[in-house]
């Protein structure tokens, strides 16, 4: 039986019905065919950030020198942003810079010691040289141009820093820190508080009474201030004291119109072995000694403490 033609309403109907199920997003997708290519990881947003922001770096290259300006000015130095970029930049590639430019802030002359530009100077010197002793990496050739740094420095600079360079110096163990620091006892036109000072300073650093015997010999009355004052510092298990320490103490107080320079520090050496008469009968030496304040306190030190 032949089929019965569709009118010509419904076959527009039903075609339109085809249509709009093709474009409904509700309608189930086309099978695919499957790919060999990794899918593309879609990257998720950023989750927001809930702490302060990051600092950024205030060491700008060339910055080197304000750095120091800005660290005087700092109103807490343990809390001072531009000193701690100075730590962090000599533990770096520009260590040797920093450092230059320390060495030339003193040599300018126009910071003294005592200043705070003057005691950063110091401490970064000393921190760059601390921390590549630490590391082995404090080599000879580091050590020379340092110590050509020092004399440049103190050539112009403040002698104020004389002492807190030499320290610094010795306790790197730099080479020829010792002979230069000697230079203030055996050198001309030095000062018996010079070489009483570099005496003391040299004390923990020498091994052996030898250098204490060579300035008796050679160095007048230099030699003797730095020897005497040595004692108070020196290693006891370096010297002998029949043998070394009281011959050295009688020719001390033996020196008629002994310098102030000697004779306190001498004093505060045989203070410390009161107990001892070997040394009492020493003070006792010093009783006719032409300062008032040195025979009183010879005086008090030539008798058994109570």
């Amino acid at each position: 039986m032949p089929a019965a033609a569709l009118p010509l309403s419904v076959l527009i109907a039903c075609l339109t019905l085809f249509s709009a199920c093709e474009k409904n997003p509700f309608s189930s997708p086309a099978p695919q065919k499957p790919s060999n290519e990794t899918p593309r990881e879609v990257k998720k947003p950023d989750a927001p950030r809930t702490g302060p922001l990051p600092m950024a770096s205030t060491t700008e290259p060339g910055s080197v020198g304000t750095l120091f300006d800005k660290a005087a000015d700092c109103p807490n130095r343990y809390k001072c942003e531009a000193l701690d970029d100075l730590y962090k930049m000599i533990e770096g590639p520009r260590g040797r810079e920093v450092v230059t430019a320390a060495f030339d802030l003193i040599a300018g002359g126009k910071i003294r010691e005592q200043d705070r530009q003057g005691k950063f100077a110091c401490q970064v010197i000393r921190e760059w040289l601390l921390f590549l002793k630490n590391g082995n990496a404090l080599d000879a050739q580091t050590g020379t141009w340092c110590m050509a740094q020092i004399r440049r420095a103190l050539k112009t600079g403040d002698a104020g820093f004389t002492g807190s360079l030499q320290l610094l110096a010795l306790n790197a163990g730099l080479e020829g820190a010792i002979d230069w620091v000697e230079e203030d006892v055996t050198g001309p036109g030095r000062t018996t508080g010079k070489a009483c000072a570099a005496g003391r300073f040299l004390s923990g650093y020498l091994k052996d009474f030898d250098h204490a015997r060579r300035w008796l010999k050679n160095a007048g009355e230099n030699g003797l201030a730095a020897a005497i004052c040595s004692l108070h510092h020196f290693d006891h298990d370096f010297f002998d004291v029949e043998r070394d320490e009281l011959p050295l103490l009688r020719k001390a107080a033996g020196v008629p119109k002994l310098a102030g320079e000697i004779a306190w520090p001498l004093l505060d050496h045989v203070e410390i072995h009161r107990q001892d008469e070997r040394f009492r009968a020493i003070a006792g030496m010093l009783r006719t000694h032409p300062d008032e304040q040195i025979r009183k306190q010879a005086a008090l030190l030539s008798t058994p403490e109570k």
